[in-house]
């Protein structure tokens, strides 16, 4: 498994990741729910009008505390946790 290091930025249906303080990618974002027969049935997920991270423009999305995890679309695809800094 791969361990980096980014910042995601999610603001008024922007989308922003940041690597050592430099942007890497940038596109918008609405909330919706997963379709029925895709990835996420029913679920919370994130529509990007381009992928911001791999190669989804669907990803799915929980919250838990000071910790949100998106996931890719497929069984064998990423998940990544983004944790909230203290003050933000």
């Amino acid at each position: 498994s791969d361990v980096c290091s980014s910042d995601l930025i999610l603001s008024g249906g922007r989308a922003e990741v940041y690597r050592s303080g430099t942007l890497q990618n940038a596109t918008t974002y609405v909330l919706g729910v997963g379709k029925e027969g895709g990835s996420f049935p029913g679920r919370s997920v994130l529509r990007f009008a381009e992928p911001l991270l791999g190669g989804w423009d669907e990803m799915g999305v929980e919250l838990s505390g000071d910790t949100l995890v998106l996931a890719d679309g497929c069984c064998d695809g990423y998940a990544y946790a983004f944790t909230r800094l203290a003050g933000v």
